[in-house]
């Protein structure tokens, strides 16, 4: 018998999580499918061969962090309990005032209507700028952020983030243990200890408490209109073998398709062309695909002053940017990269220092070692141009007139 449901939800990002945890408080039945499985803070991955495991490839492994790649736009999009939180970077912005006077912008949705929304989010993802843990100070690439926008005449401020850095609590929504930043930049390859506000930490678990039901590893592949509302097939995927699996069927009064903007688009797709359930979709489906405006590979080499990439929260600050005569805005911040990432960038990108570095220290163990002058270890980790980097990102308005993309998107 197939179940029924009020409300299903197709996706467990932020759109899907919040729209699920708050019909359940309602009181209605919801059942979420999420195509990816749940993770513990000990599954995250640290080191560099790890990071394998985190990358969806459903015949292999059913990793968080889905890298798409088209012609003119990369797509980073997350796949996992939590969906794209588990990878984001924890920005929390309000929607500065002059976005609302876009003509693209839809004119009953104004500051107003959003700040009463804006006030019922801050409790639950507790946004705020950064306040250093107890033992920590702010990044050193923070500081050199705030001087070089100020040096260009830009005002650069502290960012809210998501991210808990007291001391250790049960968080108050979900109850889940929290503790401090490990100031590691690890935020895109999951949170070790769960200090980020993801999804999985605070809208989730607060619908599971009021019956919110959470399906991991079902992707939805078909939906079809039935006279008191919908059906969805779904692959049950195998936890223990990957690209193994097998048919469920769930029945709602409601639907809602939040997939993420590729997965709902596919969807509707196959809905519409495929399957033919939905042959009425309108033929504007899937045209005129607009990016989110982000841009997520740029930064400055040889910075004046020594900094670490990898310490502190992903991102910190950031600068409003506008070229005179455009309404486009752009903020850009400061981006912090994993460990593993940067020891990527290390060993893969050509630098005569490091390679003047590791001869000097072969030399000096050689005379070393025939009794000479004492071995200069620190020369096998000198000449990196990492600590002289300062990557960012840029998080702009995107042009929404549905133009070719030409730019990296982290969706």
């Amino acid at each position: 018998m197939v179940e029924l449901y009020d409300v299903v939800v197709i996706g467990s990002g932020f759109g899907g999580a919040v729209v699920a945890a708050r019909l359940a408080e309602a009181g209605r039945s919801v059942c979420l499918l999420e195509r990816g499985r749940r993770w513990e803070p000990g599954d995250f991955p640290r080191s560099f061969s790890a990071v394998e495991g985190a990358v969806w490839d459903e015949a292999r492994n059913y990793g968080f962090l889905d890298y798409r790649t088209f012609r003119r736009i990369d797509v980073v999009q997350g796949s996992g309990v939590g969906g794209g939180s588990l990878v984001y970077f924890n920005v929390q912005l309000r929607a500065p005032a002059p976005i609302f006077d876009r003509p693209e912008w839809p004119t009953h949705v104004t500051s107003a209507v959003l700040d009463t929304y804006y006030g019922r989010v801050t409790p639950m993802i507790e946004a705020r700028a950064l306040q250093p843990p107890a033992g920590e100070r702010m990044p050193t690439r923070t500081q050199a952020f705030v001087d070089a926008a100020g040096a260009a005449g830009y005002d650069a401020r502290l960012v809210p983030i998501a991210v808990h850095t007291g001391a250790t609590r049960a968080h108050p929504v979900s109850g889940l243990t929290q503790e401090p930043c490990a100031y590691t930049a690890d935020c895109l390859l999951g949170c070790r200890p769960r200090s980020k506000n993801s999804l999985d930490v605070t809208y989730l678990p607060w619908g599971e408490r009021h019956g919110l039901e959470i399906r991991p590893l079902h992707v939805a592949e078909r939906i079809e209109a039935l006279d008191d509302g919908y059906a969805v097939t779904s692959r049950q995927l195998d936890p223990e073998r990957p690209g193994s699996w097998e048919h469920s069927i769930v029945r709602g009064r409601k639907l809602v398709i939040a997939g993420g903007s590729l997965g709902s688009t596919e969807l509707l797709l196959k809905a519409r062309d495929v399957h033919r359930t939905l042959p009425k979709l309108p033929s504007a489906l899937g045209r005129r695909f607009s990016p989110n405006g982000d841009m997520i590979f740029a930064g400055t080499i040889d910075a004046d002053r020594k900094m670490d990439p990898s310490d502190g929260p992903s991102i910190t600050a950031g600068a409003f940017v506008q070229r005179p005569g455009s309404s486009h805005l752009i903020q850009v911040q400061d981006l912090g990269y994993p460990p593993s990432f940067t020891s990527l960038a290390d060993g893969s990108v050509p630098s005569i220092k490091r390679l003047r570095s590791t001869i000097g220290a072969g030399v000096s163990y050689v005379r070393a070692a025939r009794g000479g002058l004492p071995f200069r270890g620190a020369l096998l980790f000198g000449g990196s141009f990492v600590p002289h980097l300062l990557p960012y990102l840029g998080m702009g308005t995107d042009a929404a007139d549905g133009g070719s993309a030409s730019m990296s998107a982290a969706g």
